[in-house]
């Protein structure tokens, strides 16, 4: 079973657009065939609220892999709620359930963040920038190298803040052991000369931009 975030191509097995449109959609997949599906909205900065789900055979097993995605990709979140009844598919107390490692977020000013991304999807950011209005709708992952705090996902967000005039963001800090291909890529930006998010923003390209420049330079850095 696959699990990650839903693509913009597979917008039409989802019930809401913004869900796509703000990353807020999970897909699981298994042998080329969608198997269960979950939509969410945050509330606030330590909770969401499940906005409508479907899975397919096995249930219980695919909602749990599901859920599990979404701690993954949101380890500050303290609470999820259900909207829906699911006790079919797992029994959390009261349809609320409790992440009790969630991770602590700072608040951090965004000329203080370092990127390792060399250029910024402008079809991914087009999405992000219709919704983003405050601080509070941008929480991004980082690392620390050096002491600097390194942003490793969440730049769409990130840069679409800047232009709009905000001057600080929340972080959480991932717990990376290896941190060789962030080093890696951090030594890339510094021959582009790209040091701030200031300096990011100036790079918007297109998708093809984007895949060849960025993309595809990594893949082949990890393949060795």
């Amino acid at each position: 079973m696959d699990l990650r975030r839903a693509y913009e191509n597979e917008a039409q097995n989802f019930k809401y657009d913004r869900s796509i449109e703000r990353n807020t959609a999970l897909i699981a997949v298994h042998n080329d065939e969608i198997i269960g599906t979950l939509e969410y909205d945050f509330i606030g900065l330590e909770a969401a609220e499940v906005t409508h789900f479907k899975v397919l055979n096995d249930s219980k097993k695919i909602m749990n892999g599901l859920i599990k995605e979404f701690n993954y990709w949101h380890p500050f979140i303290k609470r999820l709620y259900f909207n829906e009844l699911i006790e079919s598919h797992i029994k959390p107390q009261n349809n609320i359930i409790h992440f009790k490692d969630a991770c602590l977020l700072y608040k951090v000013d965004i000329a203080d963040i370092v990127p390792e991304q060399l250029t910024v999807s402008k079809a991914k950011f087009d999405r992000v920038d219709k919704w983003i209005e405050s601080s509070e709708d941008v929480v991004v992952g980082t690392v620390e190298i050096d002491d600097k705090i390194v942003c490793v996902d969440g730049y769409s967000r990130l840069v679409s803040a800047y232009l709009k005039g905000l001057e600080s963001v929340y972080i959480y800090k991932d717990i990376v052991e290896d941190k060789s291909l962030y080093e890696v890529c951090l030594s890339w930006c510094k021959a582009e000369g790209i040091y701030t998010i200031e300096d990011l923003s100036k790079r918007i390209v297109s998708a093809e931009e984007h895949q060849r420049v960025w993309i595809d330079r990594c893949q082949e850095n990890l393949n060795g």
